[in-house]
């Protein structure tokens, strides 16, 4: 039986490849044009890690092709379409891995000539192009356009997986550590969510739910070691700590991790720590 989030990964990367070949195929057929102002252009390979700072269009991920450079400004409404793009990997449990190449699509907004030096250097850029991205194709993953294409139907087969996680409400850090093992075997980012407190911030609990999925998948898991505070005693927003005991990544080393738990009415919420 197919694990219901492996069936929502493989709907969503089904769906999103369809409507990437259609995307593609149509530009493909267009007649081509002069790049410069209006074209709308189909990069397959780009790296979102290749930055620079521009004197013009500031922070940039930057292509070279021959003679033309290209610029991708890393403005506010980019820099919110990448979040977009993080969350979902995610949330279908997808690595984030920085260095992982993009298809896109672009239309080119300003081309400027570039002043040649003297004596002029050979491979250098004559031509500048600033793009708007349309749309960020991740192979084998998904694809970010208005909509993502496959998203509703690939969500509700995710749903199908947290009825099997029991996330108790009222119960001790000690319990709510045992909970662990089933959400991180299963890369569940919404279980996990359920989890956390709300006074943790978005992209820490972000960050926490990567590396413990990265720490449990290379260490093969965690037992309790210990319990710092008293859970039965404690006020509400007091904070207690869970250590967890993992293997390293070299041979025989042993690492004991703090988690944070805090304290909300009858019961406790994560706060922050690595495993």
């Amino acid at each position: 039986m197919t694990h219901p989030l492996a069936a929502a990964q493989q709907s969503l990367a089904d769906a999103s490849k369809a409507a990437w070949d259609a995307v593609e195929q149509d530009l493909r057929a267009r007649p081509p044009r002069v790049h410069g102002p209006g074209a709308r252009l189909v990069f397959v390979g780009l790296d979102p890690t290749l930055q620079l700072e521009h004197h013009r269009a500031g922070r940039s991920i930057v292509l070279r092709h021959g003679d033309e450079r290209f610029l991708f400004p890393l403005d506010k409404k980019l820099a919110k379409r990448i979040s977009e793009l993080r969350d979902l990997q995610i949330t279908f449990g997808w690595p984030i891995a920085r260095e992982t190449a993009w298809n896109v699509v672009a239309d080119i907004v300003e081309t400027r000539e570039l002043e040649q030096s003297e004596p002029p250097v050979e491979g250098a850029p004559t031509r500048e192009h600033e793009l708007v991205l349309r749309q960020i194709y991740v192979p084998g993953q998904l694809m970010l356009d208005s909509e993502v294409p496959g998203l509703e139907a690939a969500q509700a087969r995710l749903q199908a997986l947290l009825p099997t996680i029991v996330v108790p409400g009222d119960a001790r850090p000690e319990r709510l550590v045992a909970a662990l093992p089933a959400i991180l075997r299963s890369n569940h980012w919404k279980a996990f969510e359920l989890l956390c407190d709300d006074a943790l911030a978005r992209a820490d609990r972000r960050m926490a739910f990567e590396q413990m999925r990265q720490a449990w998948q290379s260490s093969g898991g965690f037992t309790l070691d210990s319990t710092e505070g008293e859970p039965e005693r404690a006020a509400e927003g007091e904070i207690v700590r869970t250590l967890l005991r993992r293997s390293g990544t070299k041979a025989g080393e042993v690492l004991v991790r703090p988690l944070l738990w805090v304290r909300r009415g009858d019961g406790w919420r994560f706060a922050g720590g690595i495993l």
